[in-house]
């Protein structure tokens, strides 16, 4: 699964190490409701931090309607538990949710029984997930000070695109919308440390810029508009 890739990185060593802050950024696309999905956030930084750490678990939680951006620091042992939970709590997830579905398909059959009804054919179980996918952004390490002193998560609405993101464009244009991201990134950590009663919204979300590509692309097809006009013109 997703989270397995990201722990594969950070695999517990079989030796004492002294612990070093670490800052690591992750976004990904989930399927709950917001709250919801900020409670089992919240649920494996608690866990996290209710046991033994040499450095807590802190961070700041951003989730949209189907998206989030996870900010959070640790040691690298701290950091990488609540990987390893929050991998934990969707398997559990996964198999109460296929639980209830089964609870509620032998209900609907029993219930058409007692009323004399012929059962419908039980429809396939729609496979259950909190996660569709996940990008590991950034992992900061060694960092000697810490942006935050505490977890906390908020919702919001997404900013709109000023254009359309080209997924096969070349390498250079990722890195420069990756700096783009990071750089909003930490604006939005500056300001969640001076607003403890911080609401998320589009007033104070910027669109993403118009790259240069962009720019020269728009301006290539005003010249062809152009020349087809005089074209036009000249045929009349």
């Amino acid at each position: 699964m997703w989270i397995t890739c990201i722990l594969q990185i950070y695999k517990e060593d079989n030796y004492p190490r002294k612990a070093y802050a670490i800052r690591m950024i992750y976004i990904g696309e989930h399927t709950l409701p917001k709250e919801e999905m900020i409670q089992h956030f919240q649920k494996t930084v608690h866990g996290v931090n209710a046991g033994y750490c040499e450095i807590n678990v802190y961070g700041f939680l951003l989730v949209y309607d189907s998206y989030f951006v996870h900010i959070i620091e640790g040691s690298e042992d701290t950091v990488h538990r609540q990987l390893r939970f929050l991998f934990q709590l969707e398997v559990n997830w996964i198999k109460e949710m296929k639980r209830l579905d089964e609870e509620a398909a032998s209900r609907a059959a029993a219930e058409a029984e007692e009323e004399g009804r012929t059962p419908e054919p039980p429809k396939p179980i729609q496979e259950r997930k909190m996660f569709k996918r996940l990008k590991l952004l950034m992992v900061y390490h060694s960092i000697q000070t810490m942006l935050f002193d505490s977890w906390r998560a908020v919702t919001a609405r997404p900013p709109s695109l000023v254009g359309k993101l080209d997924i096969h464009g070349p390498f250079s244009e990722h890195i420069e919308q990756l700096s783009i991201c990071l750089d909003k990134i930490t604006k939005l950590c500056n300001l969640a440390k001076l607003d403890e009663m911080l609401k998320i919204d589009d007033s104070f979300v910027e669109p993403l810029p118009v790259m240069p590509w962009e720019v020269k692309k728009e301006k290539a097809e005003d010249e062809e508009k152009e020349e087809q006009q005089s074209g036009s013109s000249s045929s009349d």
